[in-house]
């Protein structure tokens, strides 16, 4: 199995994007995020599993997802959500931004 990697850019850090996509609160759900996003930034943790991670109840997490989609980076979305339909259900698919700061992939 290959191994995930997830980067933070120093330079965007520099710059205040910690500050720009809300303060900690919203950079701590977005990193959760971010360690499940595949090498396109697509992600599909359940807000429980987020919520464990940070420790901020669900409604905490899914109320900090909904506010970051309108935060917007250079004139883009650091993230958006789309809904999608399963067998079980439905499922959060999260695809992060460029802009906010992380890059994905594999190891090789």
């Amino acid at each position: 199995m290959k191994k995930q990697y997830v980067k933070m850019d120093i330079d965007k850090v520099k710059n205040g994007i910690i500050r720009d996509v809300g303060g900690t609160k919203n950079f701590a759900v977005l990193s959760a995020i971010a360690v499940f996003a595949d090498s396109r930034g697509v992600a599909y943790p359940s807000q429980k599993t987020i919520s464990q991670m940070v420790g901020y109840s669900r409604r905490t997490v899914s109320d900090t997802i909904q506010g970051m989609t309108k935060i917007k980076v250079n004139g883009k979305p650091i993230i958006s959500i789309e809904v999608e339909k399963t067998r079980k259900g439905r499922r959060n698919r999260y695809t992060l931004s460029p802009e906010c700061g992380f890059t994905f992939g594999q190891w090789l």
